[in-house]
């Protein structure tokens, strides 16, 4: 499957709600809950709303879940609730922005169980609480469960050749040189369909989820010039960004798109 056939799964995920009706959502917002999880107080504090957000309903979720079940010990790591099988780890993933699309499709199922949402509410709700940060839909389309990947875990295989960069290859992005992990590793990207190579000019197009306010995206028409560093992985400079270095992996071993 390739990264636009993957990304219009979460652009048009379509989902059973508790009443039995079928609602067609778009998951293109941004979210990244890191802040939230963060040690530092003054961090916390300065999470983006749309996080703050994804955390109380995710919260909310979790109380009902808990009254329905009557347990007092918390929700369980696997329950069974309408007759679905669900894990909490999934739900949590999607108000984290890691989800997967069958994940997501369980969370609209519960909120629509506990009034959460509806047919006419469903894409607002999700506007509000769900999304994906870069390495949820690049973790995600590797099939890997990507609760605690880091960004620079990524940079796996990489590409030597310039001729060897193909459609699923993913794109790392670095703020320095030589290469150093977070913060200075900042960014996941896929190479998306049909990457055509002429001398050191790479044209391509790249899916990903990027920014605060773009979110889940393919844009093409890329034109990259490419480099080797000393190791002779390839790699493109754009000196007008923060994100100066693009380097190209086959990545971790995929498992086929979760």
């Amino acid at each position: 499957m390739s990264p636009e056939e993957y990304a219009s799964r979460y652009l048009n995920l379509r989902a059973l709600l508790e009443d039995f009706s079928i609602c067609d959502v778009s998951i293109d917002r941004y979210l990244n809950a890191g802040a939230i999880y963060s040690a530092d107080a003054k961090t916390r504090a300065k999470a983006p709303e749309r996080a703050k957000r994804a955390q109380a309903a995710y919260s909310k979720i979790m109380s009902a879940i808990a009254a329905e079940l009557k347990t007092r010990k918390g929700v369980p790591l696997t329950f069974m609730l309408g007759g679905m099988y669900l894990e909490r780890m999934g739900i949590k993933r999607c108000f984290d922005g890691k989800g997967s699309p069958g994940e997501i499709r369980d969370v609209l199922w519960l909120a629509s169980r506990f009034g959460h949402t509806s047919w006419e509410k469903a894409q607002s709700y999700c506007y509000s609480n769900l999304g994906l940060d870069c390495n949820g839909f690049v973790g995600n389309y590797c099939g890997l469960v990507p609760d605690n990947l880091d960004t620079i875990l990524f940079d796996k295989n990489p590409r030597k050749s310039f001729d060897d960069i193909e459609c699923g290859d993913i794109i790392i992005f670095y703020k320095t040189l030589p290469k150093s992990p977070k913060p200075n590793c900042s960014h996941v990207a896929v190479v998306g369909e049909n990457p055509s190579v002429s001398g050191n000019t790479l044209d391509f197009t790249i899916v990903q989820s990027s920014g605060s306010e773009v979110g889940l995206n393919t844009t093409s028409g890329h034109r990259w010039t490419l480099k080797r560093d000393k190791s002779g992985a390839v790699y493109s400079e754009d000196t007008s960004s923060e994100r100066r270095y693009r380097f190209f992996a086959a990545g971790p071993a995929k498992r086929g798109p979760r």
